[in-house]
């Protein structure tokens, strides 16, 4: 293991593939906020959700280009993230880029040992600090602070890359702080995105051939160091969900859903898949009334699945979307909000379902089906499709509110060659006002008037 601030020959200064434009400023160390986009699902229970988007739907049609960033010799690229006005990106050349989200300037490059697909998430090291200036006198008292500042801690991006190795860098600067190959078996590698709790980064591990039987594994790391916390043999399908409230990681596996103690990967119960059912996808946890909970897992035939945590039995509801003669196969991630519950079919058809009882609110026919997760704020809901085409529709009736077709060369900030198409890993992200997308080897950035 490497120490703090030492770069690994597997990891240094990316060589310089395109001009990018450095950022003027350094910004300083990058805090975790809560309007961001961390991860993959953006929260520990990956809804997809973004209730502090700071666009409002009724402006969603005021959205236009702002910026692309071009990935130089790469067919496509991971998920990016949001945090403290910072945008993460990995892509399948192995380089790792820190960007400014509002303007597409460059703060650091890093280079992993293999393709980075995996969602990008950003922890603290330490705890915010209040620093206060020396008092000053003044008439009615004897001395006041002249200001309070907060002192950010230091922080990480925690990654995977597609050989199985995990990487901790500093955000600030891209130095390495650790790397550790996730398993001793170089068959398995990290399916799904890290997810970050507390002091543990926790990872879902299944074989490089998902059509071959093999093992697979959820494992803990300490994020100061890389250290093996726990590992719980399993053979997962997804990323996990943590479940802050009974302390709980679900992970689709073959065999269902399984919950397991995330102080020590004790397996607490299992929910056996339904016949039929295939689970490939993080299951959704939100919150009813009062404290009560739903966990939501969608299967590629087409069925949704709710059951309350509490009381792993039987589902609370079931839906079945599409008639049974219907292609209505469930290849990409859901999203969820409060209420509602967004999904997206291989029929080209969009459906919202009451997250509570599993009814179905409305169901609508699109131009195309989407071709990667969705993404949902108050009023609106994003999706990307395989003609290359944007969309967000209204969630109170599925209503196309904004359309707008990727598929096209780009100027980039970095002056890299970049061309748009099929969208890319992870679906839409967005915070800040601004809507983030990967559309062929680019990265695009939409803002309100492209301002």
């Amino acid at each position: 293991m490497l120490r703090a601030g030492v770069l690994a020959a597997a990891l240094c200064a990316a060589p310089a593939l395109a001009e990018p434009v450095s950022c003027a400023n350094d910004p300083g160390p990058v805090a975790v906020g809560t309007a961001q986009w961390n991860g993959w699902g953006r929260d520990t229970d990956n809804s997809r959700y973004q209730p502090e988007p700071a666009l409002r739907a009724s402006d969603v049609t005021r959205l236009a280009f702002k910026w692309a960033y071009g990935f130089a010799g790469a067919d496509d690229a991971g998920p990016p993230s949001v945090v403290d006005g910072r945008l993460f990106v990995g892509d399948s050349t192995g380089h790792v880029y820190a960007l400014d989200a509002r303007t597409g300037c460059s703060f650091w490059t890093a280079e992993a040992s293999a393709a980075v697909h995996s969602a990008i998430t950003v922890g603290e090291l330490g705890v915010s600090k209040t620093v206060r200036a020396a008092k000053i006198p003044t008439r009615r008292h004897a001395r006041i602070d002249a200001h309070v500042e907060v002192k950010k801690p230091p922080s990480a991006v925690f990654f995977s890359d597609d050989s199985g190795a995990v990487y901790s860098l500093d955000a600030q600067r891209g130095s390495l702080l650790w790397k550790v190959q996730a398993d001793a078996d170089p068959a398995l590698v990290v399916s799904g995105a890290p997810m970050l709790y507390g002091k543990g980064l926790y990872l879902a591990l299944s074989p490089k051939d998902n059509s071959l039987p093999g093992s697979g594994a959820v494992i803990a790391l300490d994020i100061s160091t890389g250290k093996l916390f726990w590992k719980t043999a399993l053979r997962a399908r997804s990323g996990p969900s943590i479940d802050v409230l009974r302390q709980l990681l679900y992970v689709a596996t073959p065999e269902g859903i399984v919950a397991l103690d995330l102080a020590d990967g004790t397996q607490r119960w299992t929910w056996p898949l339904p016949t039929g059912a295939d689970f490939r996808h993080a299951p959704i946890l939100r919150r009813l009334t009062g404290a009560a909970q739903i966990l939501i897992a969608t299967s590629r035939d087409g069925t949704v699945y709710g059951f309350d945590p509490s009381h792993p039995g039987a589902p609370t509801w079931q839906a079945r979307l599409g008639a049974d003669h219907e292609d209505a196969r469930i290849e990409w991630a859901a999203a969820a909000d409060h209420h509602t519950m967004f999904v997206g079919t291989s029929a080209a058809m969009l459906a919202a379902l009451d997250i509570s009882t599993g009814a179905l609110r409305w169901r609508k026919s699109v131009p195309r089906e989407p071709a990667h997760a969705l993404t949902v704020i108050p009023g609106a809901m994003f999706s990307a499709s395989l003609d290359g085409h944007l969309r967000a529709f209204s969630t109170i009736g599925g209503k196309i509110l904004w359309d707008i077709d990727t598929g096209r060369a780009y100027t980039t900030v970095n002056r890299a060659a970049a061309n748009g198409g099929a969208p890319g890993h992870g679906g839409v992200i967005i915070v800040d006002g601004m809507v983030y997308l990967n559309s062929g080897n680019a990265l695009l950035a939409y803002s309100l008037n492209g301002k």
